[in-house]
């Protein structure tokens, strides 16, 4: 599944899915989980198939040729025996023939780069989840943030973001910030932090 319960297409052979668990003192996502996810993600699928030029859409999508290519999602869980466990999933679409018809707004790997290995892709997004997550990062460091500001789909785009029932509010996005909150700035406004909720192209 996806986001906020959405649905996630996931039929057989037509892309990778996976979850990985990481230990945690307590049962809370850090909120910068999503990023540091998408960025060491997009970072190792780069690294590995050469001409994808993948990006980081915030929260949690890692996106190709202005489609998305997958997306992460994180949870707290707990053991019977009461450990806190940090429970990372990621969906990356592979071959896009096998794919509904209706997920128009999606792209596959292969049509990137050409015919690619599930199990190629599978032991890439495993490298890139153990870059970091097991480490449950809080803040980003100056190469950190050098390396999202690469990677940032989002910077530089007119965005609406939605928050619950609450009329959108459109802005500049403008970066991301050290601790993953998305920098907004509104049309003749104050920069803003955003932390929550979702993020759509939206109208300069």
């Amino acid at each position: 599944r996806g986001r906020a319960g959405r649905n996630w297409a996931s039929p057989a052979g037509a892309g990778v899915y996976l979850s990985m668990a990481f230990h945690l003192r307590e049962a809370t996502v850090p909120p910068l989980v999503t990023v540091v996810a998408g960025v060491d993600l997009a970072r190792e699928l780069n690294r590995r198939f050469p001409g994808l030029a993948s990006a980081v859409k915030w929260p949690n999508d890692v996106m190709a040729r202005e489609r998305k290519l997958g997306g992460i999602l994180a949870e707290a869980a707990r053991s019977n025996g009461g450990e806190a466990s940090l429970v990372v999933g990621v969906g990356i679409n592979v071959e896009s023939g096998r794919l509904p018809d209706e997920v128009d707004e999606a792209v596959a790997l292969s049509d990137c780069v050409g015919p690619v290995r599930l199990v190629d892709v599978a032991d890439a997004v495993v490298a890139g989840l153990e870059r970091r997550l097991p480490r449950a990062p809080t803040s980003l460091d100056a190469a950190s943030l050098d390396e999202l500001d690469r990677l940032d789909w989002l910077k530089n785009r007119w965005v609406e973001h939605r928050l619950s029932d609450r009329e959108p509010a459109v802005g500049l996005a403008a970066g991301i910030a050290p601790d993953g909150a998305l920098l907004l700035r509104p049309r003749g406004g104050a920069l803003r932090r955003v932390v929550a909720g979702s993020i759509a192209l939206g109208e300069s």
